[in-house]
């Protein structure tokens, strides 16, 4: 569902949290591409939890 997201609708939801995490996201699928960036803890759930393993699995291979 990260294609039917709009920087709008997570700008509209963006909170200011302490210590939450700023993501910018880039997906490329099929020729299709999104760039959304958004706080972490007031994105929708699905989004929450993706950006919540990509940064596991950055994590896992040695990034930041």
């Amino acid at each position: 569902g990260v294609f039917e997201l709009t920087q709008k609708q997570l700008s509209e939801k963006a909170q200011k949290i302490p210590d939450d995490f700023s993501c910018q996201l880039t997906i490329l699928k099929a020729g299709k591409k999104t760039t959304l960036s958004f706080n972490e803890m007031s994105a929708p759930g699905n989004l929450r939890r993706l950006s919540v393993h990509l940064r596991k699995l950055a994590i896992q291979k040695g990034g930041r």
